[in-house]
């Protein structure tokens, strides 16, 4: 699915009036290992550093692939110029989610959130954790 077909005209309006200035910086990433305060093991999570929702579609569009976690740390739309905010479950991320049958078991969050994943299942990383509904 492309990124151009999945959005409204309005997100995809605002992706370039936002998301313009960032659009050539170039995306990386980090394998960090968390602690799970309520367990004694260790995660280990793949930290990208490029578009949320495009990753998203890119990375799990399969029918049969999600994350087992999935982290909208520092979420909002200002800090970090994000044109969407991927606190509410009704705009692109929260959408792109939705599309694929397959859920991420696990979501983190460091901010509140309206998506349906609710049950508090620890803390990782300063983020709290939250399980997929059933």
């Amino acid at each position: 699915m492309e990124m151009a077909d999945f959005l409204t005209a309005a997100e995809q309006e605002s992706r370039q009036s936002c998301y313009e200035a960032q659009a050539n910086k170039q995306p990386w990433g980090r394998l960090l290992d968390v602690a799970i305060e309520r367990e004694d093991r260790k995660i280990q999570l793949v930290f990208l550093c490029a578009e949320g929702v495009k990753t998203y579609l890119e990375l799990f569009s399969a029918p049969r692939h999600a994350p087992q976690f999935l982290s909208i740390k520092g979420p909002g739309t200002g800090f970090g110029f994000n044109w969407t905010d991927f606190r509410c479950y009704q705009e692109a991320l929260g959408r792109a989610v939705q599309n694929n049958p397959n859920k991420p078991a696990r979501l983190g969050a460091d901010q509140s959130h309206d998506w349906p994943w609710t049950d508090d299942d620890g803390k990782a990383g300063g983020m709290i954790v939250f399980k997929r509904p059933r």
